[in-house]
């Protein structure tokens, strides 16, 4: 705006009387002569000195106004800009949640398991009856909270991100199953009275993974299965206690017998699962995550009376919070 108005007040002044009246007065070259314009008339062929000094002025004023203004006096205007979310680098944390899973059993060797946990059962003493207080199959529900801490490493590659993850956590999860029978045999003089308590425990005391992970990255969302090695520790105990108990019209004899059982077991298995994750600034990371745990099988207490096949898996779904160590700035875009 300022070269237009400066454009104009400079064509005011060359297109004024005296500055004209000036020019008059100047030579102008007709063929080979030179003449005064004052007071006489040029010829046709000659130069119209008015009217080219009148163009030239029209010409330059007309290129002056049409200039661009300078940068400075244009005002720039820049969209918002979008935060582009990075999850490449290293990360570790911490979670917590909660695990079940139905370890079928079998007893290889008898009838180890109760039919009706809890108070005791009251039976007859005969073979038939008997065998029907106990089983040699049960599946419990081996239930409880799981916490532990994890770290990896991720590799991104414009939307998609590839990473290797491994964790370690504590478990709570067991399960018992006990009952008791009570079997009583009447002669003429006495009464013979045997109680037989079963007790059965199964737990999961701790186990890892290592894991590889393929996620699809949508700014400060990332959703991603996983799958890889497992590892656990189980452990099975069984008790038997028997106790039996001869009265009659003068005394009353008792004897008890306990057998107690127990073994641990380190397990190695598969695991695969998948989760998603938020971003809430450049450092820290939610999570929600469901991951299965398959060890297989193992039979516990081997070359005994006791001998129990157990089917050991589970299901976990926990949540946890991550730190990206070397998270650089977050990267914006325009």
């Amino acid at each position: 705006m300022r070269l237009a108005s400066s454009s104009t007040r400079l064509t005011r002044r060359l297109t004024s009387p005296t500055l004209l009246s000036r020019i008059k007065r100047l030579p102008v070259f007709c063929g080979q002569k030179a003449k005064r314009i004052e007071g006489v008339s040029l010829p046709n062929r000659g130069l119209d000195v008015k009217k080219f000094i009148s163009v030239g002025i029209g010409l330059f004023a007309l290129a002056t106004a049409r200039e661009p203004a300078s940068a400075a006096d244009i005002p720039v205007y820049k969209a918002p800009p979008v935060t582009v979310w990075t999850w490449d680098g290293w990360y570790g944390g911490g979670n917590v949640g909660y695990s079940w899973g139905r370890w079928d059993s079998t007893s290889l060797s008898n009838d180890s398991f109760p039919v009706t946990p809890g108070p005791p059962t009251v039976l007859p003493l005969n073979a038939s009856t008997a065998a029907g207080a106990t089983t040699n199959r049960v599946d419990p529900d081996v239930n409880g909270w799981v916490g532990g801490v994890h770290a990896g490493r991720n590799w991104q590659f414009q939307n998609f991100v590839v990473g290797l993850e491994g964790d370690f956590s504590w478990s709570g999860e067991r399960r018992s199953r006990d009952g008791s029978q009570v079997f009583t045999l009447f002669t003429v003089n006495s009464t013979l009275t045997l109680v037989e308590a079963e007790l059965n425990t199964w737990k999961l005391d701790w186990f890892s993974t290592i894991r590889g992970r393929l996620g699809w990255a949508h700014d400060s969302w990332l959703v991603y299965g996983t799958g890889g090695a497992a590892v656990g520790r189980a452990k099975y105990d069984h008790t038997t206690i028997s106790t039996a108990t001869l009265t009659n019209a003068q005394t009353s004899t008792s004897a008890t017998v306990t057998t107690a059982l127990s073994e641990s077991e380190t397990k190695w298995g598969y695991s695969a699962g998948g989760g998603i994750e938020k971003a809430f600034s450049p450092n820290w990371i939610g999570r929600v995550e469901y991951l299965y745990i398959d060890l297989g099988h193992h039979t516990f207490l081997q070359n005994t009376d006791f001998e129990t096949r157990v089917r050991l898996h589970d299901n976990i779904v926990r949540g946890g919070i991550s730190y990206l160590f070397n998270a650089g700035p977050v990267a914006a875009r325009y």
